[in-house]
């Protein structure tokens, strides 16, 4: 029942091997009793979020899952931050799971991932975040000024690596034969990205189903240009 609770020390002792054999023994965090009163309540704060992500993390990608995402996202609403939320969404996916399999399109889920984290990593800010919403679908919160050229970085990191996880001949074609839906063969490009990027900086956003519904809108714009693409709400009302 409470196996996978943290567990924090409090305790009067300052002594380096007690907070030794604290930790050795599984302790998440060892607080002191003469711990300035705002450290202690940033230390909880901090292992409380760390706790959820952990608990709701995806558990391919070990990225955290809806309900992080949505505390995120809503966090920064009522703080009133300016913010891009990107949602990014892989492009013939399902054909290439069909032909290659699950295991091999788990490893393209995973390297989509790492994608995404580098490119956040080199361009984006220190306090943005990377969520996997689930299957094929991630998503990332920067900031407006950053959000092109990361989905740009996206791209670059896409195009380098994509075409190793294909055989030579699909390589050398460009395109898969699988099934579509109607279960009839069908060319295939290799896999893309498309991303969908909401932000507040032209007009205001009130709530996390405003954010979904004008994703919604424009992921199907992405996705209707070929190859990787991203599209933007300019709209100002």
């Amino acid at each position: 029942k409470y196996a996978n609770l943290p567990i924090i020390i409090l305790t009067s002792s300052d002594d380096i091997k007690d907070k030794v054999d604290s930790f050795d023994e599984g302790a998440d965090e060892y607080i002191t009793k003469e711990m300035d009163r705002q450290e202690i309540e940033k230390r909880l704060t901090s292992i409380i979020r760390r706790y959820r992500q952990n608990l709701d993390s995806n558990p391919l990608t070990h990225l955290p899952g809806n309900n992080v995402i949505q505390h995120e996202i809503q966090r920064r609403i009522s703080a009133g931050e300016t913010f891009a939320a990107c949602y990014c969404d892989l492009d013939n996916f399902k054909a290439y799971n069909d032909a290659y399999g699950f295991v091999e399109g788990d490893q393209i889920i995973r390297f989509s991932a790492e994608v995404i984290k580098k490119s956040l990593k080199l361009i984006g800010n220190s306090n943005d975040f990377l969520g996997h919403i689930g299957g094929d679908d991630f998503i990332f919160l920067t900031t407006p000024d950053k959000a092109e050229n990361i989905c740009n970085q996206i791209f670059s990191l896409m195009d380098e690596g994509i075409s190793g996880f294909y055989t030579e001949e699909d390589r050398n074609q460009g395109y898969i034969i699988s099934k579509n839906r109607q279960g009839e063969e069908q060319q295939f490009p290799l896999v893309s990205i498309s991303i969908a990027v909401v932000s507040n900086d032209l007009r205001p956003i009130s709530s996390l189903a405003e954010v979904s519904k004008i994703a919604s809108e424009l992921k199907k714009v992405a996705k209707n240009k070929p190859g990787n693409s991203y599209a933007f709400d300019q709209r100002i009302q």
